[in-house]
């Protein structure tokens, strides 16, 4: 598969991500503000306060709801200190914004030689980290997260091991469907990388990635 084939591949398969992700949360969202609101109209003739309140109650917490969700998929759709300040600041900021939401721990270890690369890398690796642990989280029901990033500077390659804790699959029967496997080979396909993928049933699940980066650092 060429390079121009892969990243339309990738780039589709994120417009279906996007639209299920916001048909599922700032969609439905919405569609529950408007039946408050019809709701609320029809009982406002009543003079009922109280109903009325505890609608006006839920409307608000509705949009509170959606605006978070729609905050997130915007953060999904190009975070902002990604792009300002690089890859080691964005991974450690997603993994602050987990953290701190998600009930699951993310561990995030990058060596200190760890080298600024281009954005187009930068990219790529924090969309295969991002996507496994939106996995992690969503289907493996996993606690933990470990992400280490190391850089060989006499190779000039960087290596990368995502991992988690939780119930594993049988990779012969994903690796050609699950689309985050699929994502994952075909970005680090581009930047003519290795990827390797170990998961076990109760086991968890780990990549370990290599990318020779010779040029690819950030100008």
């Amino acid at each position: 598969m060429n390079r121009k084939r892969s990243k339309l591949d990738i780039e589709e398969a994120e417009r279906h991500r996007i639209a299920k992700d916001l048909h599922d949360s700032v969609g439905q969202q919405l569609t529950a503000i408007k039946l408050y609101l019809g709701t609320l109209k029809t009982i406002s003739k009543k003079n009922d306060q109280s109903k009325c309140e505890a609608l006006i109650t839920k409307s608000i917490s509705a949009v509170d709801e959606a605006t978070a969700d729609l905050s997130n998929i915007c953060y999904n759709l190009m975070p902002g200190t990604l792009i300002a300040l690089g890859l080691i600041k964005g991974v450690n900021e997603l993994a602050y914004k987990i953290n701190a939401a998600k009930g699951i721990k993310v561990y995030v270890d990058i060596s200190p030689e760890f080298p600024a690369v281009d954005k187009t890398l930068s990219l790529d690796l924090f969309r295969i980290i991002q996507e496994f642990i939106n996995n992690s989280i969503k289907h493996s029901q996993a606690t933990q997260v470990d992400v280490f990033m190391k850089y060989n500077k006499r190779g000039k390659n960087l290596s990368m091991l995502l991992k988690d804790n939780g119930k594993g699959f049988d990779v012969r029967d994903k690796i050609n469907s699950g689309m985050g496997l699929i994502n994952a080979r075909l970005r680090v396909g581009i930047h003519k990388g290795t990827i390797l993928i170990n998961s076990s049933i109760n086991k968890g699940t780990n990549y370990e990635i290599d990318i020779p980066v010779k040029n690819k650092f950030a100008s």
